[in-house]
């Protein structure tokens, strides 16, 4: 999602990925640093609304929104949901495309079972925790699902312009190529291999209720089952 937002002049963010937020001590000073581009960039633009970003998947589950709504309560989240069988599936491939191990995709969710990977796709919990400090009926929560991102990339950031009320920005087809991990492991490994039936049901039935929870949170159908 980043690498998209990231064509936007109106939008800004650090070069790397900050993660600085869900520390228990935030080193403001440094955190502030990060951002020095951004900054000038800011202080350059021609732009009726210019705004600062950044990204990191683990602020979902950490307990950032609570920092957010005490240091910047006017912030605005994107949160991007993906069916979590898949989101754990694609962890596996990236970690086996990046040389970090060597193991079958059920050997991987077997050590994985009490670790980052399988918590992180129980969204219910994470999400109800940004809820509870930015509420929907604020607008200040715009949640996706990865699915239609994927589908629908155009759309999808059209929509995201509005929710952050910033100047219209067309993309040009080049900048909506596909990004992330994806050529690069297909270069090195082929196409992903297909998971396997059994695993995808085993998997389906441990999130099923989570995602169920989800559902009735936002009232809305993910449909990933």
């Amino acid at each position: 999602m980043r690498q998209y937002l990231e064509f936007h002049p109106s939008l800004c963010f650090p070069d790397t990925e900050v993660s600085q937020l869900s520390k228990d001590v935030i080193p403001w000073g440094e955190y502030r640093m990060y951002f020095s581009g951004c900054l000038q960039q800011q202080h350059q633009s021609n732009s009726s609304k210019f705004l600062l970003g950044e990204h990191s998947p683990g602020y979902l589950k950490a307990k950032v929104s609570s920092v957010l709504k005490k240091y910047c309560p006017q912030t605005k989240a994107i949160i991007l949901l993906r069916n979590p069988v898949d989101k754990v599936y694609s962890y596996w491939w990236m970690d086996l495309c990046k040389s970090r191990h060597n193991i079958s995709f059920a050997e991987y969710i077997k050590s994985k079972t009490k670790g980052d990977v399988m918590s992180s796709a129980y969204y219910y919990d994470q999400v109800a925790n940004w809820l509870k400090n930015f509420p929907l009926s604020k607008n200040q929560v715009f949640i996706v699902k990865s699915e239609t991102f994927f589908a629908e990339t155009r759309q999808v950031l059209e929509d995201i312009q509005r929710f952050l009320d910033i100047p219209f920005y067309n993309y040009k087809p080049e900048e909506l190529a596909t990004f992330g991990s994806g050529p690069l492991c297909v270069k090195r490994l082929g196409e992903r291999p297909k998971m396997d039936p059994i695993i995808r049901k085993s998997l389906e039935n441990k999130f099923r209720s989570d995602v169920t929870k989800l559902e009735k949170l936002l009232q809305r159908d993910f449909n990933w089952f």
